[in-house]
């Protein structure tokens, strides 16, 4: 038996699947085009300038550091003697506080910041100046 020679004839491009597949293409591309909206028929809004309905409260916050030798230390200022228990300065000063964050109707906020040395005895008595003055948002951080 003999093989089958190849045969001399040559190779033709055929269209008629390029021309399908390009309608196909064509058909996509006009249904996708039609789902897509424009921005102005979308119901958003740009950020711009908000307007508050209602007043927001901020607490009035005050820091209080405890050092490790025992200084009680506000706004910068070192209060009462480290061996004072009472703590009146303090006291005085957190009711001075409470009282003006009543008038300006916002809530008094401590926070006292003890340094990781600071004596558990000073910081008891820096909670004892917050209830005596009547505050009652405490919340500690660690300085």
């Amino acid at each position: 038996m003999r093989a089958k020679e190849p045969q001399s004839d040559t190779m033709q491009f055929q269209i008629a699947p390029m021309i399908d597949v390009i309608f196909i293409l064509i058909l996509f591309f006009m249904c996708s085009a039609g789902a897509v909206k424009t921005e102005m028929f979308l119901s958003t809004t740009l950020p711009g300038r908000a307007v508050a309905g209602k007043a927001i409260k901020i607490p009035d916050e005050q820091i209080i550091e405890i050092h490790a030798n025992g200084n009680v230390v506000l706004n910068g200022r070192v209060f009462d003697t480290s061996q004072s228990h009472d703590m009146p300065q303090l006291t005085l000063t957190l009711r001075r506080f409470m009282e003006s964050s009543r008038n300006n109707k916002t809530e008094a906020m401590v926070t006292i910041s003890p340094q990781p040395e600071a004596p558990y005895q000073r910081i008891i008595d820096v909670l004892d100046s917050c209830a005596a003055a009547k505050i009652k948002i405490v919340t500690f951080s660690m300085g």
